[in-house]
């Protein structure tokens, strides 16, 4: 028995929008934990380690929760899609950073 042409379909939702959402936490607790973690490692005492650590756990909750509720759930793909923004986001400001700091030493300090 097939639909009739303009009739809405149903998309099933089974694991695999749940593991996009729990990814897209994920690509985004890394992108936000590289951001706050850059500073620390290049001698800067501001944020505390506990920022990079509590971020990353409540993005990742994020994910799981956000992969137990239908409406986000149909949305996956477009979660994922700007959590992988957010992390390339995150890389680019992070090399350049490091880019900014490197050239400011000077040859003298290599």
């Amino acid at each position: 028995m097939s639909l009739p042409d303009g009739a809405p379909r149903v998309r099933e939702v089974g694991p695999r929008p749940r593991g996009l959402l729990v990814a897209a936490g994920a690509l985004a607790a890394a992108g936000v934990a590289a951001v706050c973690v850059l500073p620390r490692v290049l001698g800067a005492a501001y944020p505390p380690w506990s920022v990079p650590v509590v971020t990353t756990a409540v993005l990742l909750l994020a994910g799981v929760v956000a992969g137990q509720v239908g409406v986000l759930r149909r949305q996956a793909e477009q979660a994922l899609l700007l959590a992988a923004d957010v992390a390339a986001f995150a890389l680019v400001g992070v090399g350049a950073l490091m880019a900014a700091v490197q050239r400011g030493r000077g040859p003298a300090a290599r």
